[in-house]
């Protein structure tokens, strides 16, 4: 039975089937909710024709006696798609099955999201029992997968194996390939959550930050806000700068797991404003803060919108050097996937001078001096 004043998350059922609401999972174990839904399940369908006929043979071969299904699709912000999980309950006591429905991305192959399956699995402790691709998984032109995983039932959460299925689906298609669009991503964060960010791995467009720039200790903070801004501006789409976000590693990239709200600045976007202003050149135009109340602090983002190409590259006065800041150097950060790429005056010099040889031995040569 469910605690007094505890809210059951899921209904009746339908044959052994139940519906969760997730604004109700919060503070359910999932061994506490397998013994209550199998009990049920047992009562209401397993007892009666058809289910009793099949009931030792579900038992014998492992088959799911209850079944726990996600009312809310998944989504991915950025291309769409969207996918199912669910949960089976087995007669084994000490493990669960997550099984998901994921679409195939465009411009992406089956083996490609096989292969960051597998990896995905691996990083959450879970083991993969069967991948199978299908057709029409979620509609009629929609290709992809149907995956099922294994894991230990012991300490696991409704609200943590909601959470990590939202991860694998949005890493699982992350090789949509298409462009990012930044304000889509903006609009489901500001109608929803800081947790629309959760599964999303840093990218050419996305960067995650734990604490806020000036809480930082191991690099000068307003050299490392503006290299990062900078980088956005000189990228192709911009970018996206999301301040209040743990990550961990997975397939070798950084991945959004978890929420970790920042102390409340309500001078904070004034402060890094007037920094960008003082240290990026030229000004980088449509720069926007915006920060969300959660409980504990609040996260941030960095909006940088892109950039007119006539106006690049963006510079910043100061870089590190050998491990230490130099504030009479300037950079002119690129970003390439990930990874950030400094350029150092020499090489901005070199380049100039380049540019220079060119502009004296090309075409240039055979214009004459008029005089004016």
């Amino acid at each position: 039975m469910a605690e007094a004043g505890k809210a059951e998350p899921w209904g009746d059922g339908v044959n052994a089937e139940f519906e969760v609401n997730i604004s109700l999972i919060k503070g359910w174990g999932l061994a506490e909710a397998r013994k209550i839904l199998i009990g049920r399940a047992v009562d209401s369908y397993w007892k009666k024709p058809p289910g009793v006929e099949n009931y030792q043979v579900a038992l014998a071969e492992g088959e799911p006696l209850a079944t726990l299904v996600f009312s809310e699709y998944l989504v991915d912000p950025v291309s769409g798609l969207t996918g199912s999980a669910f949960v089976d309950f087995t007669a084994d006591a000490h493990g669960f099955l997550l099984v998901m429905a994921i679409p195939l991305p465009r411009k992406t192959s089956y083996e490609e999201v096989e292969e960051r399956l597998v990896d995905l699995a691996r990083s959450f402790d879970f083991e993969v029992l069967n991948i199978r691709r299908t057709r029409g998984v979620l509609g009629d032109h929609d290709n992809g997968f149907e995956i099922k995983f294994y894991a230990p039932i012991l300490g696991a959460t409704l609200e943590g194996v909601a959470s990590k299925a939202k991860q694998i689906f949005t890493m699982a298609i992350s090789y949509d390939g298409s462009i990012p669009n930044i304000a889509a991503i903006m609009r489901l964060f500001r109608n929803n959550s800081p947790d629309v960010f959760l599964g999303m791995s840093e990218s050419e467009y996305l960067e995650f930050k734990g604490p806020p720039y000036e809480l930082r200790k191991d690099s000068p903070w307003k050299h490392l806000l503006c290299d990062d801004i900078a980088r956005f501006a000189n990228s192709e789409h911009g970018g996206l700068i999301a301040i209040g976000f743990a990550t961990k590693k997975i397939s070798g990239t950084d991945v959004a797991i978890k929420v970790a709200p920042v102390p409340v600045n309500a001078k904070r976007h004034q402060s890094y404003q007037q920094v960008a202003d003082q240290y990026i050149y030229p000004p980088v135009e449509g720069l926007r803060f915006e920060s969300f109340s959660v409980s504990d602090g609040e996260v941030c983002c960095i909006i940088v919108p892109t950039q007119r190409e006539m106006n690049k590259p963006y510079m910043v006065q100061g870089a590190l050097a050998d491990g230490e800041y130099r504030g009479g150097m300037i950079s002119i950060p690129r970003r390439r996937g990930e990874d950030s790429i400094p350029i150092t005056a020499r090489e901005i010099h070199r380049m100039i001078s380049a540019g220079r040889s060119f502009l004296m031995n090309s075409s240039f040569s055979g214009f004459e001096d008029t005089g004016g």
